[in-house]
């Protein structure tokens, strides 16, 4: 069983906030040493007393030890641990009575909640009640270190560099929320005071920040790096457009006349003159791997590679994965996020960290209210903070600014798998085949085409035409579906033969 501190439900930075008001190195080493003092409620005796003995051994004190019940309760107000454990299994509405009740009696504790099974349902059920994090039962030593990693900050937060953070949002596959989830980070860090922010639309086609955000755009992008040179900070700021968050938008080109060529030189520059400007630039990327996109990954602090939990998605995250490490990206320095666009998904997350060969997944949870928050033009993490893909997503907004090791956090939990064996041994084949190239030489060539019905070409990336595609897919011309032909306008020679 791999190490899971699975879902962080509630608040951000608690920790982190009181390491960073402590008087100097002896204030700070003091207050380390009360955060390591915690609370264990579990109704299993054996379960108790192996899980403390696990505590102990990754250097905290168990200030109590007791089952669920009043005298837990009562006991922790008395002792009143700053990091209390409590079991979330069935009967769920004591574990939930139990939870509640802790968060209620002991102010700004932080609970872990832990079961044999988390699964999303647990998530919801836990983070409602008032924890801060679902855990799967850690059964070794390096499993509870783990966890206690995620729970317990070194120190204060510190900057990856001098300069603003840098933070690409990426994706290969439209209409996986890859926008929604740039828009819901810069507008979370703006309204929550985390530091100033940009957001830049990287899309060279009318992309749709902007229309999330509800502001029209003063600049284009493409108008911005042309003219970087010509910019003092000051009048870069002014030419911007504000989102009442707070948050500062670069957009993509509004009209025919904006749409400018930019070299990936001049992105670069433009991004390296933000970063000066703002204590975060954000950069939405479009859904290809040109020039651009990757002069944007290789000055990124951190990139988060976006994908639903659908076939489709995933292998192309896998193929994209493997483009960025052809291209010198770091892995050190990506984040895969899994965004739960429907309500159940083709696979589970646990299948995706496999496939995509990750530790660990940043989850975002289904909800409901997102696809209208995104056609109102109103981020649902400022609209309804509360929610749990909002939760999830301001606490990801507050771990962009910390070294890239410590952002991914949120093990994947892998319980039984949402897919058939049959679809996912398939998936695994595909992605077993997309060998990754040697040093030195040039990948497989994949073509664009759509998975619509009706489509019957296939494209270079960047063509003009295959821009327009909705339902985007990647595949070398083997793997291409046999009714397609080659488009007349980025392959004319091909088609003509």
């Amino acid at each position: 069983m791999p190490p899971t501190a699975a879902f962080e439900c509630k608040g951000a930075g608690l920790l982190a906030a009181r390491l960073a008001v402590a008087d100097g190195n002896a204030g700070r080493q003091r207050l380390m040493e009360q955060l390591r003092v915690v609370a264990l409620i579990d109704n299993v005796e054996d379960r108790r007393a192996a899980l403390a003995g696990l505590l102990r051994s990754a250097g905290l004190h168990v200030a109590l030890s007791l089952p669920h019940g009043i005298d837990a309760v009562t006991a922790a107000r008395r002792e009143a641990p700053p990091i209390v454990f409590i079991s979330f299994e069935e009967p769920l509405p004591r574990a939930i009575q139990t939870v509640e009740e802790v968060a209620l009696a002991v102010p700004d504790v932080i609970i872990a909640a832990f079961a044999d099974e988390a699964d999303t349902h647990a998530y919801r059920r836990a983070l409602a009640a008032g924890a801060k994090y679902l855990i799967d039962t850690p059964l070794s030593e390096n499993e509870m270190r783990n966890v206690i990693e995620a729970i317990l900050p070194d120190g204060p937060r510190t900057p990856v560099r001098d300069a603003g953070s840098v933070v690409v949002i990426a994706g290969q596959k439209g209409g996986i929320g890859k926008t929604t989830i740039s828009v819901n980070l810069a507008s979370s860090i703006a309204h929550e005071n985390r530091g100033s922010v940009l957001l830049i639309d990287l899309d060279p086609d009318f992309g749709d920040a902007g229309i999330l955000m509800d502001l029209n755009t003063n600049i284009s992008t493409a108008r911005a790096a042309r003219d970087q040179a010509l910019f003092e900070f000051d009048t870069f700021k002014r030419s911007l457009s504000l989102h009442e968050s707070g948050a500062f938008l670069l957009g993509a080109p509004q009209n025919f006349a904006e749409r400018l060529a930019t070299s990936p030189a001049e992105v670069r520059q433009l991004v390296e003159f933000a970063s000066h400007a703002f204590d975060y630039v954000l950069i939405d990327t479009p859904c290809m791997m040109n020039e651009t996109v990757v002069a944007a990954l290789n000055i990124a602090d951190v990139t988060l590679v976006t994908t639903t939990l659908e076939f489709g998605s995933l292998r192309n995250t896998s193929l994209m994965l493997q483009e960025m490490a052809y291209e010198g990206g770091s892995p050190e320095r990506t984040v895969v996020v899994a965004n739960h666009i429907d309500p159940v998904a083709g696979f589970s997350v646990g299948d995706a960290a496999e496939v995509l060969e990750r530790e660990s997944v940043w989850e975002v949870p289904y909800d409901q209210a997102m696809p209208r928050a995104t056609q109102l033009g109103q981020p649902l993490a400022i609209t309804r903070p509360k929610s749990a893909a909002s939760k999830s997503l301001r606490a990801l907004a507050g771990r962009l600014g910390e070294d890239p090791a410590r952002i991914d956090r949120r093990i994947a939990v892998r319980g039984v798998s949402l897919a058939p064996a049959e679809v996912r041994q398939r998936l695994a084949t595909l992605v077993a085949r997309q060998a990754q190239p040697e040093p030195g030489q040039l990948p497989a060539i994949r073509y664009v085409f759509s998975a619509a019905k009706r489509a019957n070409t296939y494209h270079v990336e960047g063509c003009a035409v295959e821009r327009r595609l909705t339902g985007r897919s990647l595949a070398p011309l083997d793997e291409l579906p046999a009714n397609l032909r080659p488009c007349r306008v980025c392959l004319g020679a091909e088609a003509a033969a």
